[in-house]
């Protein structure tokens, strides 16, 4: 009842997991509870939840550092065995990594459980307390299934968010889309009245051939030509873009460049 009230609760899944020990720990009179993670092929500490009274702190630095290929450690067993386990005593166990981080904060029994889901083992959950545990084979049954059930709600979440996810890049492309049609409206309009001027300004400069005409008005005519064309050209950009295309490029003379900003 406890894990189930905390799938109902909303937020991060990040959240999520520590809510889960919590509720694991006080429902069931552990004093410490840790997740670790999946990472490639072996698992890796993740999260914890502790009782007032322990102080965890060197012993979940030292976890911090640890990462338990299949089989090592209680974690990697559990992963093997596909089921829950259980230790008498961590500070007697043959192969706990942690003993000795267990011993300053006298830690004793420990239980641990798959987080499994359709997609295969996402973490184990280990349980920690200071006092001795009598064998409970119904209890580990019982965990064996919980972490069955907390690996569907998390692989739920996980594609909840993934969904939202898509959601997001979906309104996004449709945003990009709906701009480029925009883009390609606007580069249109643009076009039309823009070679309107540019034909008339070739007209004025071919009528001036062989004609008296202030050389001064006859550069400002080029100069307005060049920027003219040089607006198409952003048009023209601008169309490119609205159909996803590749830009044109080639070489360019930067002393031209500079002449004509002199000009303007």
């Amino acid at each position: 009842f406890s894990v189930t009230r905390v799938f109902a609760e909303s937020g991060p899944i990040e959240a999520l997991v520590p809510r889960l020990l919590q509720a694991l720990c006080e429902s069931l009179g552990w004093e410490l509870g840790e997740f670790w993670r999946v990472e490639d092929d072996t698992l890796r500490w993740d999260a914890s939840w502790h009782v007032p009274a322990l102080d965890p702190g060197t012993f979940d630095a030292v976890s911090r550092d640890i990462a338990f290929p299949v089989g090592v450690g209680l974690p990697g067993r559990v992963w093997t065995a596909g089921r829950a386990l259980r230790v008498e005593d961590v500070q007697r166990e043959a192969g706990f990594v942690r003993a000795i981080a267990a011993a300053q904060i006298e830690l004793r029994a420990a239980c641990a459980f798959p987080i499994r889901s359709e997609q295969g083992l996402t973490g184990v959950v280990v349980l920690m307390s200071r006092d001795a545990r009598e064998p409970d084979d119904a209890l580990l049954t019982m965990l064996t299934d919980v972490g069955n059930r907390i690996g569907q709600h998390l692989e739920l979440r996980r594609a909840e968010r993934e969904l939202v996810r898509q959601r997001d890049v979906l309104y996004q492309s449709e945003k990009l889309a709906a701009l480029g049609r925009l883009v390609a409206g606007v580069a249109h309009e643009m076009n039309n009245p823009l070679s309107i001027i540019s034909s008339r300004i070739e007209l004025m400069l071919a009528e001036a051939e062989g004609q008296i005409f202030p050389t001064q008005h006859l550069e400002d005519l080029k100069v307005v030509h060049r920027n003219v064309l040089r607006v198409a050209g952003v048009a023209q950009a601008l169309r490119s873009f609205a159909r996803q295309s590749t830009g044109e490029r080639r070489p360019a003379s930067l002393n031209t460049v500079v002449e004509e900003t002199l000009l303007l």
